[in-house]
């Protein structure tokens, strides 16, 4: 009896640490000036391309005064013109990029969904990010208790999809959710992922960006 106490308690808890930490994600938001703003907002229905050369704060603004399938193409030219600038560095230092690079504790958070807001802020709320070792092997960290998901990264010198450029590979087929993380470095403590289910479908559940934590 206690013990089901006990278990009904921790359900409790999870499920209003999940409302709370909803609740924050409603409240978030990305402070723009009102000149910006105007200028984003004359963007909407230009073609995604100009997503290409923008820093990442300007894609996710735009990407969101679109629609769905505008938001995943900008995401698109953002993510090839970080493969281009890839292909450059790995020309000069063949060495640069390695399974390696990508090790550390990673918060994480989704910018574009194939699924309702409501439900992207849910999975956003729910999902704390990944932590990558040295080995190689990467490991989503949710905020609730959930089965063991672990994926193995590798470097493809051509992306399996997407376009023709060098990324990241994280293998989660082994995992409840099968997909694949097609991931490329914005700086050396930032990383924009497509995510591409395994389950058929072949199609793209998210696009998101992996941060760093600070110790």
């Amino acid at each position: 009896m206690l013990l089901a106490k006990s278990k009904d308690i921790f359900v409790l808890i999870s499920v209003l640490t999940i409302l709370s930490l909803w609740m924050l994600h409603l409240s978030d938001s990305i402070f723009v000036t009102e000149e910006e703003e105007n200028s984003y907002r004359n963007l909407e229905f230009l073609d995604p391309e100009c997503c290409a050369e923008r820093e990442l704060r300007e894609v996710k603004r735009i990407s969101q005064l679109m629609s769905r399938a505008n938001g995943f193409q900008c995401f698109e030219y953002f993510f090839e013109a970080l493969g281009k600038k890839l292909s450059s560095s790995n020309s000069t230092n063949k060495s640069s990029l390695n399974t390696t690079s990508l090790q550390g504790e990673f918060l994480g958070n989704i910018l574009w969904f194939n699924g309702p807001n409501a439900l992207k802020r849910l999975v956003n709320t729910v999902w704390k990010g990944m932590s990558c070792d040295k080995d190689g092997l990467c490991t989503l960290v949710n905020r609730i208790d959930s089965p063991p998901d672990i994926g193995i990264v590798s470097f493809e010198k051509i992306c399996p999809e997407l376009d023709e450029h060098p990324c990241y590979k994280i293998d989660l087929t082994d995992g409840p959710l099968p997909r694949f993380y097609y991931t490329r470095p914005i700086s050396s403590t930032q990383f924009l992922s497509f995510v591409h289910t395994q389950d058929g479908s072949n199609s793209y559940s998210d696009v998101n960006v992996l941060d760093m934590e600070t110790k």
